[in-house]
């Protein structure tokens, strides 16, 4: 890169403990032959999150990928933020640019759209979120991207109200026929904090209809309960690792092409032979079999 110094990336949540980012990203780093390091993630609570970016500025970090609760505080601090970002409400990526400002992205969107898209044409199809959080609105912005018909559901319709009115769709039900099921909630996901959660699903088995796709967008465990009962029942199914993978190397593009853009380059032509390798790394760093490559 013609930025010789290493440029410092991280990712910050609460909690955030359970990252694959590291791993994936280093991956990458390693393949495009950049100089980075990617720190171990850092876990900021809620009430020192409005830092975030001061704090990019002082230690110097070129990138954070910001998770969960912290995308919309990450949105409202950053200097400047992409029109993208500004419409879903939240941003993933928060980028030092060269005059030192901080760039606000999403790129939850990207990975949405590309997981789909290796799968065909959604045009026209019905699609129905299941979840209402920050992750959702992500989602929605790519579902109708690809020009989908989207409908929402949430244990409580009340926080939904919001993305109702801003996306423009209409509420919807598991019980309803659908093509697409997106799972946005962490109902499922491996957690420390919750070791059951692991053991729970959004969507009871006896909704999943065959031939559905059923899209969960948790990436750890690969294999999450949602998933292996919409298997059972002959669903399509698409995991959250491709989602985390396509994202990432979006954000990798977006601070690649702040430092070196010939290397920004590399990335988009690589795209896909760099998802294969990041996600080999991330099903290494856990210890899983490639069931759905």
């Amino acid at each position: 890169m013609k930025n010789t110094s290493s440029e410092i990336i991280g990712v910050v949540g609460h909690p955030v403990s359970h990252s694959l980012s590291p791993t994936i990203h280093t991956a990458a780093f390693q393949k495009l032959e950049v100089n980075a390091q990617y720190l171990p993630p850092i876990d900021v609570e809620p009430a020192y999150a409005p830092s975030l970016v001061r704090a990019m500025k002082t230690f110097r970090l070129r990138q954070l990928a910001v998770t969960i609760p912290h995308k919309k505080t990450a949105l409202r601090f950053a200097d400047t933020a992409s029109d993208i970002a500004k419409r879903v409400g939240a941003a993933n990526t928060l980028t030092r640019q060269q005059d030192g400002s901080v760039h606000a992205d999403n790129t939850d969107w990207v990975g949405v759209r590309d997981s789909l898209l290796s799968r065909g044409s959604w045009e026209g199809k019905s699609a129905l979120v299941v979840g209402a959080g920050g992750a959702a609105r992500g989602v929605i912005h790519a579902l109708q991207e690809l020009g989908m018909e989207v409908r929402i559901t949430n244990r409580t319709r009340e926080r939904a109200e919001e993305l109702m009115q801003v996306f423009d769709i209409q509420w919807g039900d598991v019980q309803d026929q659908c093509d697409l099921i997106v799972n946005v909630t962490p109902v499922g996901m491996q957690s420390l904090q919750d070791p059951e959660n692991i053991h729970r699903t959004p969507v009871e088995q006896q909704h999943l209809r065959k031939g559905t796709t059923v899209f969960d967008t948790i990436p750890n465990p690969l294999r999450t309960r949602l998933l292996r009962e919409a298997q059972e029942n002959d669903c399509k199914i698409i995991d959250g690792m491709r989602m985390l993978v396509f994202q990432a190397i979006e954000q990798l593009r977006i601070w690649t092409n702040v430092v070196d853009p010939e290397v920004s380059q590399r990335v988009i032509s690589a795209k896909e032979e760099l998802a294969v390798i990041m996600r080999a790394a991330a099903l290494q760093k856990l210890g899983v079999t490639d069931a759905n490559p």
